[in-house]
């Protein structure tokens, strides 16, 4: 486990799947991650690659070829070696091997960094595609679970709110019983605030495609967290909790890259969302994750 600390924030990080297990408010001793209880979400901060969301019968085509991969892909279940540690900073890579040519048949270098300032995380998505004449497809996104308290004696959410900002109108995309996208029913909608409640997750996560600079704020009455993302870096984001299981957490998941769509031909090539990668080239995708730990009332 990595440790990241400053004078508002101590932060860990655990190099299997290079995910953020923790973030602890140093005044307070608040814990803002949820802590992975595997009776709802075994999860803390998972990084999606190289897929997002699930595939059509758990399987894509490329050159002819039929390669099978389960939903998020594989780095989440990876060991990334450790590159670079600093008092607030790591560096965590992970590359191509025999194994994940067997299902993701590309080259590849991914490097992950986290960067600690005051009471906010940085985490920047370095995509390398070391070949020097195969073209590289992928996708990736963030999928961090942030605790939210719950109500008395019951389980509901205690006056949860989330809001896009700007307040405008997003594409929203439905996802089917299967957690595909049913790209037929999409739709402008005016983003307020909304009151968030376990049902409004009865139909699994909320998808926003993003063309602007966005901020994602999840609000609690003691806490705020706020994910600032832009727009050709991720180009969706999605809202999720457990259904019909009652979690007390809510993820808010950046991404380069979404689910299937229902209607997809299954070509890797042609996926929504997919990003293309020249030989010898790099990309670069990162969010900002801003943590407020309010007065208690």
């Amino acid at each position: 486990m990595v440790t990241l600390k400053n004078n508002w924030l101590t932060v860990e990080i655990n190099a299997f799947g290079a995910e953020m297990h923790s973030v602890v408010d140093r005044k307070t001793g608040y814990e803002f991650m949820w802590q992975a209880d595997e009776a709802y979400w075994g999860r803390h901060a998972p990084v999606l690659f190289p897929i997002v969301g699930r595939l059509k019968k758990d399987e894509y085509k490329y050159n002819g070829e039929t390669y099978s991969m389960t939903q998020h892909g594989f780095a989440r279940d990876s060991l990334f070696a450790v590159e670079e540690v600093t008092a607030n900073s790591a560096v965590f890579s992970l590359k191509d091997s025999e194994e994940t040519l067997q299902i993701y048949p590309f080259k590849f270098e991914l490097y992950i960094q986290y960067l600690l300032h005051k009471n906010k995380i940085t985490i920047t998505y370095e995509v390398v595609n070391p070949s020097m004449d195969a073209v590289m497809y992928y996708s990736i996104g963030g999928h961090p679970a942030f605790n939210v308290s719950e109500e008395g004696d019951t389980d509901e959410f205690d006056q949860i709110s989330f809001r896009l900002e700007p307040s405008r109108e997003y594409m929203t995309i439905p996802l089917s019983e299967d957690g595909l996208l049913e790209r037929a029913q999409r739709k402008f909608e005016f983003a307020e605030e909304l009151n968030v409640s376990h049902e409004t997750f009865k139909k699994d996560a909320l998808v926003y495609a993003i063309d602007v600079q966005t901020e994602m704020v999840l609000k609690d009455r003691r806490n705020q967290v706020e994910v600032r993302l832009k727009p050709n870096q991720m180009d969706y984001v999605g809202v999720w909790s457990p259904h019909p299981k009652k979690a007390g957490f809510i993820c808010l998941e950046p991404w380069a890259g979404v689910a299937d769509t229902t209607d997809t031909s299954g070509n890797y090539a042609e996926k929504l969302g997919i990003h293309e990668l020249a030989p010898n080239e790099k990309m670069m995708h990162d969010y900002t994750i801003q943590f407020t730990k309010k007065a208690q009332l």
